[in-house]
């Protein structure tokens, strides 16, 4: 399952979700060329288009917790790709980015938390 999460404008994240880790690292060297060994989820920031960054995940034994866990890196990337400040005084940005990418994910793969 592939499915984008809009940013802003044009700006998305991608999101990957696979049932064998096997193709996720596949379509992982495929489209960037660094495979990670022993992942089950990864992030990777992409400032080249639209595509500000792309999350894989291997579905099976992933938790809530780690889909969280990655929505934090990608609104890092979201945060320095539309030139935020990051800071004491502007992490309600990052936080609301976080929100919203783990709920979408959530939503479009239906485990959301009982």
């Amino acid at each position: 399952m592939v499915f984008r999460v809009m940013v802003q404008g044009p700006k998305y994240i991608r999101v990957s979700v696979f049932d064998r880790r096997s193709e996720m690292l596949a379509d992982m060297g495929k489209r960037h060329g660094l495979p990670h060994q022993g992942e089950i989820a990864v992030t990777l920031s992409e400032f080249g288009d639209n595509c500000i960054a792309d999350l894989f995940f291997y579905w099976r034994g992933l938790r809530p917790s780690i889909v969280a866990h990655e929505a934090s890196h990608a609104a890092w990337a979201i945060a320095l790709a539309l030139g935020k400040g990051i800071g004491p005084d502007s992490d309600e940005f990052i936080a609301d980015h976080v929100e919203k990418i783990t709920e979408k994910i959530l939503m479009r793969t239906a485990i959301a938390p009982l």
